[in-house]
């Protein structure tokens, strides 16, 4: 009897917040992203649905741990697609430049108009 009554009176310490799976899940797939694009744009539409889930938990008085991943997967995403549009950007104009000159083009050449008296 005195074994259950301690159980019952013994004070439980609280635990401590857990972290946010959605926040774990967004930043190891932006990390991954290197892998293929889907993986940024992943990253990015999680990392909004994980800072989203934090803000509605405080409004309830709830918390949760991980905040910090969900910003470190927004930045790694945003910064990886903005980097690889510049690479893109900077292939195309570089292989544009490259191309031979193209001969000099004169409209009246192709209109096949008698020549001017």
């Amino acid at each position: 009897m005195s074994l259950f009554l301690h159980e019952i009176t013994e004070i439980s310490e609280p635990k401590p917040p857990r972290f946010s799976a959605l926040a774990i899940v967004s930043l190891v797939i932006a990390v991954t992203g290197f892998l293929n694009i889907v993986g940024f744009v992943a990253g990015i539409v999680l990392g909004h649905a994980a800072l989203i889930r934090f803000r509605l938990l405080r409004h309830r008085g709830m918390t949760m741990r991980g905040r910090w991943m969900a910003i470190t997967a927004l930045w790694v995403s945003y910064v990886a697609l903005i980097v690889g549009a510049l690479a893109l950007l900077l292939l195309l104009v570089s292989a544009y430049m490259a191309l031979q000159e193209p001969p000099p083009f004169h409209w009246r050449d192709h209109l096949h108009l008698p020549p001017l008296p």
